[in-house]
């Protein structure tokens, strides 16, 4: 983290604070498309909004606990919304947070900044299955542009693939409203991937002349 991690904040929060976007670091190597890399976060909504009102360092640290509240916070939604006990909901979100390599973030906090929208976007599945209203479609296509602004590419994938996954499960054998709700996921599944494309076809151009192709 201090020899990658920590001086990208930084350099990203520079940015920030001058409403300019870190397309090209020249500083690293012969110079590095940091933006199009992706896991410095450029987009990340957290990075501007604290780092566009609080002093760094303090906005960089700040940020990983409000991460840890709003995962526990969402994976609690989602166990009620499951139909979970308070006390297994609560349960619930320990595990999710300290009970895998991201306690501590062994595991990178670029993949839990992502992982963090997970949870809630299974909670806005099912209210999407509820209610059948825009207004959550919205709001779910928001959690999927915000994973994918996260910076880890693969776990995007995987959290967007398992949420598509779950409403296929719940579409199949949930009643009323599967029509409508169909319809709007895949809407909110088009706009978040549509709102995250200023991110998306960066990393995409640099993977055609990278070793990851």
């Amino acid at each position: 983290y201090k020899q990658q991690y920590y001086p990208w904040a930084y350099y990203l929060n520079g940015h920030i604070r001058n409403f300019s976007l870190p397309l090209w670091a020249p500083e690293i190597g012969c110079g590095f498309p940091l933006l199009a890399e992706g896991q410095i976060g450029a987009f990340y909504p957290l990075h501007w909004l604290l780092y566009l009102t609080l002093p760094f360092p303090f906005s960089y640290h700040l940020s990983f606990l409000i991460l840890f509240l709003l995962a526990g916070l969402f994976t609690y939604l989602f166990a009620r919304q499951f139909g979970l006990s308070p006390s297994g909901s609560s349960l619930a979100s320990l595990v999710f947070l300290f009970g895998s390599s991201y306690a501590g973030f062994f595991n990178g906090g670029v993949s839990f900044r992502t992982l963090v929208w997970f949870p809630l976007s299974l909670y806005l599945t099912d209210k999407l299955f509820e209610s059948g209203q825009w207004r959550t479609a919205a709001f779910l296509a928001l959690t999927f542009c915000f994973s994918i602004f996260g910076g880890h590419s693969q776990m995007a994938c995987y959290s967007i693939a398992a949420v598509i996954f779950y409403f296929i499960w719940k579409a199949a054998s949930g009643p009323g409203l599967r029509n409508v709700a169909v319809l709007k996921f895949l809407t909110a599944v088009t706009l978040g991937i549509g709102l995250s494309a200023c991110q998306v076809i960066p990393t995409l151009e640099l993977l055609k002349e990278s070793s990851r192709v």
